[in-house]
């Protein structure tokens, strides 16, 4: 079962640390999914706001990327559900990509009106 009280952190701003090391070479996908404790029940410390995560900080910086730079600690998700304690790789594209897929937008936005005008 899982208890935070019983671990003594009754606290949100008393926070334990999941810390991700990378041993080896693996593609990591967005949607990852990591079980990490199956518990029958989950006792809730009083004023719990239903965020497990207020609970935790996820430390990466020893889970790198393919570049050797830590991966952000934001991509991961905590949450419980069904017995389940899960942390979920949900990475957020850089502005970058952003800037691809909106100059894709407008060079496909310029050929339909270049068509539109040529047929006229």
């Amino acid at each position: 079962n899982l208890n935070l009280s019983a671990l003594g952190n009754t606290d949100p701003s008393t926070r334990f640390t999941l810390k991700l090391i990378k041993t080896g070479v693996f593609e990591l996908a967005a949607g990852k999914e990591f079980q990490l404790i199956s518990h029958g029940f989950f006792n809730e410390p009083a004023g719990y706001t239903g965020n497990i995560s207020e609970y935790f900080t996820v430390d990466t910086s020893q889970f790198l990327d393919a570049q050797g730079s830590p991966i952000d600690p934001t991509w991961f998700q905590l949450t419980d559900s069904a017995g389940m304690l899960t942390l979920t790789y949900t990475p957020v594209p850089e502005p970058s990509t952003y800037g691809l897929i909106l100059g894709g937008l407008a060079l496909a936005g310029a050929a339909v009106r270049r068509r539109r005008k040529a047929g006229k």
